[in-house]
């Protein structure tokens, strides 16, 4: 079944890194010098000599393609060693700094060493300071961003090529029920359409399967 335009990995990548080049080349016109510290990363310093969660994903990313081309999996021990390369790529804070601070260039905001300081955790016993998961941060990046489309086959489309967790669950179902939850996607899109489309708050929603 065809669920949209973006019928291929490779055409949502391509387009999912066009709309993250025109948000940084807005990002640049509005503050040159606010985008130059925003592509940093973790500003504040390294936990040992160089050690950086964005220098660590791209590093992971290499690694996941590069077993990902040698072919099948064939075991166990391979598929496990995929989702732990992709959970360790999905926890990389340093990306998602970025793209916080891209977000609060383009609505007039400056940079911020810690962009995600108010998700902070301290714990006194024993003294602790714990940084937001992948979770937290998609959840506070989502109050920025919209994601747009016209239909909900477009809404399904960018559920099946953008994230792992929801697809697997509705693929699991039964056949029945696996179509009364695509129906009621498609469906429940209508509830967000405004005069330039289906317009809803994304990741929020859709990754992480919320209900708002």
């Amino acid at each position: 079944m065809r669920l949209g335009p973006l019928n291929s990995p490779t055409t949502f990548a391509n387009e999912t890194a066009r709309k993250l080049g025109l948000l940084f080349r807005f990002a640049r016109q509005m503050s040159e010098l606010d985008f130059a510290g925003s592509l940093s990363g973790e500003f504040r310093g390294m936990q040992d000599a160089g050690w950086s969660t964005t220098i660590t994903a791209e590093q992971v990313f290499e690694e996941l393609n590069e077993r990902l081309a040698a072919g099948p999996v064939k075991s166990l021990a391979d598929m496990r060693i995929i989702l732990l390369l992709y959970s360790q790529l999905s926890e990389a804070g340093g990306v998602y700094e970025n793209l916080k601070n891209m977000m609060g260039i383009v609505e007039n905001a400056p940079y911020s060493l810690w962009p995600f300081r108010d998700l902070v955790r301290v714990r006194k016993n024993p003294n602790r300071v714990i940084g937001p998961n992948a979770n937290a941060t998609f959840r506070d990046l989502a109050t920025h961003a919209l994601w747009r489309g016209q239909t909900g086959d477009d809404l399904l489309d960018l559920l099946y090529k953008g994230i792992v967790r929801a697809p697997m669950l509705i693929d699991a179902q039964a056949s029945d029920a696996k179509r009364a939850i695509i129906n009621h996607i498609r469906t429940g899109a209508e509830a967000f359409r405004d005069a330039e489309g289906i317009t809803m708050r994304w990741p929020y929603l859709v990754a992480r399967a919320t209900k708002v």
